[in-house]
């Protein structure tokens, strides 16, 4: 059978044509959702209620007649194949047309550039889709993909402004790779579906048939990562150039429509990505990488980076776990981590108060493997039954309402689920409206026997008696686990401080003191810092030991800083708590350790920000073959109050290195002439006959999996993954460049020896 006849096998052309019409029927109801969204939102149908509703029946028209020829499948596509194929792309592309055309007049009619790049992200991600589904259709793929994205570039064009006209011409490049990717996409699915039907007409062979299929999914998969790449890279630009500008002296309105922009930006590289996961998920080609890592650490990490959202939204954030759980454990961290953040920020996103807590539980299988189990639990809206079912399908939302308020691309949960399930799990939740949600999920690890000691009890806390005062039950769980593992008895009180200090001066006149006071400074808990400066200033409690337990916003706060400068028995704690940091409070009010007033397992977000005095001054070499990007790490490099030299290539990076020191090299990796991989790989042969070792971080847009191990392999220090912000950047100088970091001494040349602890629980 040649390519042509193949074309035209009836059956083969019937089952295309089912999935086709079956799935482009639920991307048109996306595209209904959208129009109802923005109606719900914006004003258009106030200002233009004729237009609105015409613009409605448009879309609305279309995805019924769909919807009905689909259930219809069999009967109309037996009496004329041909006929039907033809009308069903006629109206597919209509419906492309009319949901064009509201985004167009939307985008005209209101003027705003927040609903234009709300328009771009949701439009890119169905296109990206849509290249899927008509893969076997290059005309329908091209057409359906010119229609999409044309008018929305043209609406930027004409109302835009100067903003406009750059985000337009932005997308050109992009439109344009997407249909080179759809030509590439088409010929490589007809070859292979060419090359399948061989093998089967020669040998018969299902094995050679599954090995071919699984080509398929793997170049499929090659695809989805070049196009990642190549958003990666302008786009390193664009979030780069709009980092800078953010700081550069701009008033509040300029800074929040670049703000706006940051966020779209960075929301469309997450839709790549998610993307880029659920089609190797949906393929089998997802790659687990096993390896023993700190299960506390990996849960802490998790909510350190969510703990800004939570606290901004006045949400408590913390984590229980059980006393089996153990310290370090086989697995994939970087999954578990993915899982986890998943949860946790949908359980941010959909509440408005209370607490997200994290519960963590280990229950052991064998003497090797162990069965992971983690609740994310919530206060917000939570889920009907009749949702619930249906929660972890791709592109679902549970209800549109909720969905307008906090928006989401739908492929979270379902990428979670692959996960869990590559990781022979399950995912699961319980939840009823408006009391909540628990999500839940389970996975099979190894327990190491890599295991180190617990955090031992010092003697000094043996016997002591706390006060937990303004924690939520959540946080008060957790500080109470703690403290019991370190001997240390607690109460938890939680009515006002003026109770706090009549309990604490009670009790005291009973001589059953509390030695310790622990005091949460929650989002509505105004009395707790005076609480802390009466206790401190009583000459009966002034000698009681006090941990103030802020987020990194509030330790900036004037009055937060004037209580623990006042008193010597007073010590920060930033919040989401760790247990490393807990204990190093205690250990230094207990006097087993040099005393530092402010313990916090982050760099404060507005370090990044500070005058340029407030780093030491370092050479950085940048290797880098686009201009924008040289510009844009120059630009990071100097505000960071950082000397910077510039070359195109390795080659060049090699030879400025046997010219000049640097203290540092920033490292592109797919660069002409000679690449990172290949100039680093020079760079370390060269050190090894005496040179002085340089510390190489490596640039890189490739997600694709075993890249960061390519990089580390060839010698590379880090990796920063594309777009680079500037307080990664700031973080990355901080961890290999200076002597005496704030809290972990990091100057170290390996992440072992950067952090001490990295091996306590």
């Amino acid at each position: 059978m040649d390519l042509d006849k193949l074309k035209k096998d009836r059956k083969l052309l019937r089952g295309i044509d089912r999935n086709a019409a079956t799935r482009s029927t639920l991307v048109s109801f996306a595209h209904v959702m959208v129009y109802v969204l923005v109606c719900w939102w914006g004003t258009l149908a106030t200002l233009k209620p004729g237009v609105t509703i015409t613009l409605g029946i448009l879309l609305v028209a279309p995805s019924i007649w769909r919807t009905v020829r689909v259930i219809r499948f069999d009967h109309a596509y037996g009496a004329a194949p041909t006929r039907w194929r033809h009308t069903f792309v006629l109206v597919h592309l209509l419906h492309a047309a009319c949901y064009s055309l509201f985004c167009f007049v939307a985008l005209f009619l209101l003027h705003d550039n927040a609903y234009g790049w709300f328009f771009l992200v949701f439009t890119l991600g169905t296109v990206l889709v849509s290249v899927e589904i008509w893969r076997p259709y290059r005309r329908v793929n091209e057409a359906t993909t010119v229609i999409l994205m044309g008018p929305l570039v043209l609406g930027f064009l004409l109302t835009g402004g100067v903003h406009g006209w750059v985000a337009a011409f932005s997308f050109l490049p992009i439109i344009a790779y997407i249909l080179r990717i759809i030509k590439c996409s088409y010929d490589a699915h007809w070859q292979s579906l060419y090359h399948q039907f061989l093998s089967l007409e020669k040998s018969k062979d299902l094995e050679t048939l599954d090995r071919k299929l699984e080509r398929v999914g793997e170049g499929r998969i090659g695809l989805l990562s070049d196009l990642t790449h190549e958003i990666r890279t302008p786009m390193n630009s664009v979030l780069g150039l709009l980092n800078l500008l953010k700081h550069s002296g701009l008033d509040e309105s300029q800074k929040e429509m670049v703000s706006v922009a940051q966020h779209a930006g960075n929301a469309m590289l997450t839709l790549v990505d998610d993307i880029l996961d659920f089609s190797r998920i949906a393929s089998g080609t997802i790659a687990l990488v096993s390896s023993v890592f700190n299960l506390r650490r990996c849960v802490e990490d998790t909510l350190e980076l969510l703990g800004p959202v939570a606290y901004e939204k006045g949400i408590e954030l913390s984590a229980v776990y059980d006393r089996d759980v153990p310290v370090r454990v086989r697995g994939d961290a970087h999954r578990i981590g993915q899982i986890l953040n998943n949860l946790v920020s949908n359980a941010i996103k959909f509440s408005d108060e209370g607490e997200v807590i994290v519960t963590v539980h280990m229950t052991r299988l064998s003497a090797e493997d162990g069965l992971l189990r983690i609740q994310v639990i919530d206060q917000g809206v939570g889920i009907s039954a009749q949702k619930q079912d249906e929660l972890f399908r791709a592109f679902h939302k549970a209800d549109a309402s909720t969905t307008r308020k906090h928006g989401g691309t739908g492929l979270g949960l379902a990428i979670s689920k692959g996960l869990v399930e590559a990781m022979h799990g399950q995912i699961g939740l319980i939840s009823e409206v408006d009391k909540g949600s628990t999500f839940w999920f389970t996975c099979q690890l190894m327990l190491s026997t890599q295991q180190v000691a617990t955090m031992p009890a010092i003697k000094a806390f043996l016997g002591q008696r706390a006060l937990i005062v303004g924690a939520p039950p959540g946080l008060s769980q957790s500080i109470k686990q703690e403290l019991d593992s370190w001997g240390i008895e607690s109460n938890s009180l939680n009515e006002g401080y003026d109770k706090a200090l009549q309990r604490l001066r009670e009790y005291a006149r009973q001589s059953r003191e509390y030695q310790l006071l622990i005091a949460n400074f929650g989002h509505q808990y105004t009395g707790i810092l005076k609480l802390v400066k009466i206790v401190s200033e009583d000459p009966v409690l002034g000698r009681t030991r006090q941990i103030l337990l802020t987020t990194l916003e509030q330790r900036s706060i004037p009055a937060v800083k004037a209580t623990v400068t006042r008193s010597e028995n007073v010590v920060l704690v930033t919040k989401p708590l760790q247990r490393r940091q807990f204990y190093k409070a205690l250990s230094q009010l207990y006097g087993v350790e040099p005393r530092t007033r402010v313990l916090t397992h982050s760099v404060d977000r507005a370090d990044a920000d500070c005058h340029p005095s407030c780093h030491q001054s370092f050479s950085v070499l940048v290797v880098e073959d686009d201009k924008v990007n040289q510009m844009v790490a120059s630009g990071m490099l100097n505000r960071l109050g950082h000397r910077v030299k510039v070359v195109d290539n390795g080659d060049e990076a090699v030879r400025a290195l046997q010219e000049q020191r640097f203290d540092l090299v920033i490292m592109d990796c797919h660069m002409p002439v000679m690449d990172g991989y290949a100039a680093t790989s020079a760079i370390r042969e060269m050190e090894s006959g005496g040179a002085e070792r340089v510390p190489i971080i490596g640039m890189n847009a490739d997600t694709a999996d075993g890249e960061e191990t390519r990089c580390l392999a060839v010698g590379m220090d880090d990796v920063m993954l594309k777009p680079v912000t500037l307080e990664e950047l700031d973080s990355k100088l901080r961890r290999w460049l200076l002597a005496d970091n704030l809290e972990t001494g990091v100057g170290s040349r390996s992440p072992e020896a950067a952090d001490p602890s990295a091996d306590d629980e």
